[in-house]
């Protein structure tokens, strides 16, 4: 059986510099917010193309630290997109604030612009780069300015993602970035990031992320903040495997590349990149009507699938949606099915 995933591939060619990572920060006695910390923060805004990089705790805290230190909360709303991992809509409803379903196109798996109201009271839209393709940012962007809402990119899945040229993660107020072992940029636990260009808000969020205190100081908190700080131990693994994301997703094209020839007789519908963009290909995501059919007869091949998500996120009791809310989010949960990478 041909694994879904097998991580070893990667972090392998890694193990003897892991090594070296682990041993040194025993010696020089470093394990939260080190040396490594910062210089990965510092690598990995510029490899983003923003001022700022934040280091914190996993993805889904970097989206909630983002909005919480735009005010968000109790009274507002923001609005979601409808396909999305657990976490997206997870850190949203965590701030207080009331999730809205924006649903997403078929061909793409993003988010439709055509289908965003045409008038809102929001004061935030998180938009996905779903699997790792990016959304149609300049149409998100000019909604957003239109419409006086905070625009957050949900960089999770898209680390090395580019929408004409430029990388995904950098045209938002902020995004958040996760490390989870799977994703273009993975470390050896979990991890994540924010970026931004406002350093007035940087300031903020990474004070917000420290308990509410300034690093290395103890003075009273003037804000009530949360403990969500990058491993120092891991942001020396993700400095070794920084300079290889685009070796990285080379090897995932290809083999998304190689399913597009092996299943064009299989009446599957391959999530679509759109023009003047590269995806980080995090997922090989297919459509298909009967997936169960499909799942089997490559499991009989001996190939492992996955299925990235069997429910959409706002169908969750908690968030009081039926999937009439956003059919089309609801269709992908009954259809996606993910390939071996």
């Amino acid at each position: 059986m041909k694994p879904y995933l097998d991580l070893k591939k990667w972090n392998q060619p890694f193990l003897e510099a892991f090594q070296q990572d682990l041993q040194q920060c025993v010696l020089d006695n470093a394990y939260i917010m080190g040396e490594g910390v910062a210089e990965f923060e510092a690598a990995y805004a510029q490899f983003i193309g923003t001022e700022h990089c934040i280091g914190v705790a996993n993805g889904t805290d970097a989206l909630f630290i983002i909005l919480k230190n735009l005010g968000i909360g109790p009274g507002h709303q923001v609005l979601v997109q409808a396909h999305t991992c657990d976490a997206t809509w997870a850190a949203v409803y965590a701030t207080g604030a009331t999730p809205v379903p924006a649903d997403v196109r078929l061909d793409t798996l993003n988010l439709d612009t055509a289908l965003l109201p045409e008038h809102t009271t929001a004061k935030a839209l998180v938009v996905v780069h779903m699997n790792g393709a990016p959304a149609d940012m300049d149409p998100i962007t000019a909604y957003c300015q239109t419409h006086n809402l905070y625009l957050i990119e949900d960089n999770a899945q898209a680390t090395g993602a580019t929408y004409n040229g430029r990388l995904t993660g950098s045209f938002g107020v902020a995004a958040a970035h996760s490390f989870y072992p799977t994703k273009p940029l993975g470390a050896l636990g979990d991890g994540g990031a924010i970026t931004t260009a406002d350093p007035d808000l940087a300031a903020k969020m990474r004070v917000f992320a420290n308990y509410g205190r300034a690093l290395g100081q103890w003075a009273t908190p003037s804000v009530v903040g949360i403990n969500s700080r990058l491993d120092e131990l891991q942001a020396r693994f993700l400095l070794r495997k920084l300079p290889f994301v685009y070796e990285h997703i080379a090897d995932r094209a290809l083999q998304a590349h190689a399913y597009k020839k092996a299943l064009a007789g299989f009446n599957v519908t391959f999530q679509q990149v759109l023009p003047g963009c590269a995806s980080a290909h995090h997922l090989c995501t297919v459509l298909h009507a009967n997936r169960a059919e499909l799942q089997a007869h490559l499991a009989n091949l001996g190939i492992e699938t996955r299925i990235h998500y069997p429910y959409a996120p706002f169908v969750i009791a908690a968030y009081g949606y039926a999937e009439s809310a956003a059919p089309v989010a609801a269709r992908i949960a009954r259809e996606t099915l993910s390939l071996p990478l």
